[in-house]
């Protein structure tokens, strides 16, 4: 079975260095404050009503989900929201440990 990276495709020249974004407590804060500043201002009624849409819609087969996270977006729900209300449907993924 073919793997790539693994058993196929590899390369014996090492990883390039990858350094991640590491962000400081200033800027932390900084978007905390800027996200309570968002969520206080949306209207909840619109958000809650926008994130019921979705999940009805990921209960179904039949349903472009695109469109209604671009309705989330316009009313200001956060991607963490979109996301809690299709795992709150279909659950999460977990990877299978073997191939």
């Amino acid at each position: 079975r073919v793997v790539v990276g693994v058993n196929r495709f590899t390369s014996d020249e090492p990883m390039p260095e990858v350094r991640g974004y590491q962000m400081n407590d200033g800027n932390r804060r900084r978007q905390l404050d800027r996200l309570a500043s968002v969520k206080a201002a949306r209207d909840q009624s619109a958000v809650n009503n926008a994130l019921g849409v979705l999940a009805d819609g990921a209960r179904r087969d039949d349903v472009n989900l695109m469109p209604l996270l671009i309705d989330c977006a316009k009313v200001d729900c956060t991607v963490g929201e979109m996301v809690t209300a299709l795992k709150d449907v279909w659950g999460s993924f977990t990877q299978p440990t073997t191939f």
